[in-house]
């Protein structure tokens, strides 16, 4: 009878069955975090409050919480509090449902209540790996053991990540346990190194000029790329290699002759090896990038910008007479269009070369920057009298620009966090750089770390805690 009560509970009024005159059916009252809340914080406990006292065992045992965590029961008078084990993952939506026999078509209990955690940033800061929460809050030292760190990386599912240490990649968990290293013989060469989409492999430029792909979990190495001449770089101006979105292939520049520069795919096995461009220019390259899903590749050549299909067909010059300023540009969330920079003031166009308009004036734009629901775009804006390069944001189309910061000199593009309300950025004052994270609307500046080296040499994807929507 004590089950069906719970039925009355999470179906709201659903009368399976029949009460005595004047009995009350329990209720909720509460649920804490509420349903749709947004940047719960990672040690946050659950709670459900009820109209009167229940059967504990009996709510305890029908009690479900997806992704799965364990934990303790304890209650609080009508409230049921539940104690995860360990932190929740950063940036990750989590339901809260009662079991019972009302379920839907597909057999999943009524979900009561969800929520999303807040996202994390990984930082550096004397000489250690630290985590901080996207307001600033419960900063937290992973490696507790200075060293020669370099570029923290979250990988999918935000239970891993990876990091350079004296040239080598290592892997640890999110609360910086279980340290091992992934490569040996300090095989990372310029920092180069980019995990795959799905977190399973890792990408990175060898001593020895080849381009390897390291698997996480079993710690083999696969070569994908190897030069005609060690000491002669084939990377171009560009990013040296990009994942596919599905982790299945990656793109990277190959030299030949000493001078000629194509793109080519191959499959992370080192298979499936072949050219997507065979027009031989000089080897000025300036990068090439994937749309979100995958079906586009934007590359630049020659000053110009291009879009192929990713079998590199359907070649397109899409910016026009407009000469880019290096490799920045990128695809909107969505891949419909793409921003890039020319003269330093920024452009939008359309994947097909279609609609192409300048969005900033003034030649003193740099760094654009999507948001991650492709609503705004956040970029550098440089003042030479006042020796400053702020951070400014606009609409997709190019509209109410804001100023979000005052009298700072920022560094490279800013990264969002994966739920697009925070920015992470460095800047430099005198001989000093600062790290940062702060609101998008400019409120809530923080300093997370400073120091006279930066442990970063470019704008790090896998800085924030990655969504798992």
């Amino acid at each position: 009878m004590k089950d069906y009560k719970l039925i009355l509970l999470v179906t709201c009024y659903l009368l399976l069955v029949t009460f005595p005159v004047g009995a009350q059916p329990p209720e909720i009252v509460s649920i804490s975090p509420a349903k749709g809340d947004r940047g719960i914080k990672t040690d946050t406990l659950i709670r459900v409050t009820f109209n009167k006292e229940m059967d504990e065992e009996s709510v305890e045992e029908n009690f479900i919480i997806n992704p799965k965590i364990k934990g303790e029961f304890y209650w609080e008078k009508n409230t049921l509090v539940f104690r995860p084990a360990k932190e929740l993952i950063p940036s990750t939506i989590y339901t809260i449902s009662l079991s019972s026999p009302i379920k839907d078509n597909k057999g999943s209990p009524l979900i009561i209540s969800y929520f999303k955690t807040i996202d994390q940033v990984l930082y550096i800061d004397r000489n250690n790996i630290w985590i901080a929460n996207a307001d600033g809050s419960r900063r937290k030292n992973l490696t507790h053991d200075p060293g020669n760190y370099f570029q923290p990386m979250w990988l999918k599912g935000n239970e891993k990540i990876i990091f350079e240490l004296d040239s080598d990649l290592w892997i640890m968990n999110r609360d910086g346990s279980d340290k091992k290293p992934l490569t040996t013989g300090k095989a990372v060469v310029s920092h180069e190194s980019l995990p795959s989409p799905d977190g399973r492999k890792v990408a990175f430029l060898s001593k020895d000029g080849e381009i390897r792909v390291v698997d996480v979990e079993k710690g083999t190495e696969t070569k994908i790329f190897f030069p005609e001449d060690p000491k002669k770089s084939s990377l171009g101006l560009g990013s040296p290699f990009a994942w596919s979105p599905d982790s299945n292939y990656l793109l990277h520049n190959r030299l030949s002759k000493g001078k000629i520069l194509d793109i080519w795919m191959a499959g992370t096995d080192g298979k499936e090896e072949k050219p997507l461009t065979k027009n031989r220019w000089e080897s000025n390259d300036w990068g090439f990038k994937f749309s979100l899903d995958g079906k586009k590749i934007a590359y630049a050549i020659e000053g110009a910008l291009y879009t192929m299909d990713n079998d590199g067909s359907n070649k397109k010059r899409v910016s026009g007479d407009i000469e880019l300023n290096e490799d920045k540009f990128s695809f909107s969330p969505e891949g419909a269009k793409i921003i890039f920079l020319s003269n330093y003031n920024i452009w939008i166009v359309n994947t097909d070369g279609s609609d192409l308009r300048q969005l900033t004036e003034g030649s003193n734009s740099n760094y654009p920057s999507w948001s991650s629901d492709g609503e705004k775009i956040v970029f550098t804006k440089s003042d030479e009298e006042k020796n400053s390069n702020d951070l400014w944001m606009m609409n997709g189309e190019g509209k109410n620009q804001v100023s979000l910061t005052r009298a700072k000199i920022v560094l490279e593009r800013p990264v969002f966090s994966s739920d697009g309300r925070h920015l992470a950025f460095w800047t430099i004052e005198g001989t000093d750089y600062y790290f940062w994270i702060m609101n998008i609307d400019g409120i809530g500046e923080q300093i997370l770390s400073s120091g006279k080296e930066r442990s970063i040499v470019k704008p790090n994807p896998y800085l924030w805690s990655q969504s798992t929507d």
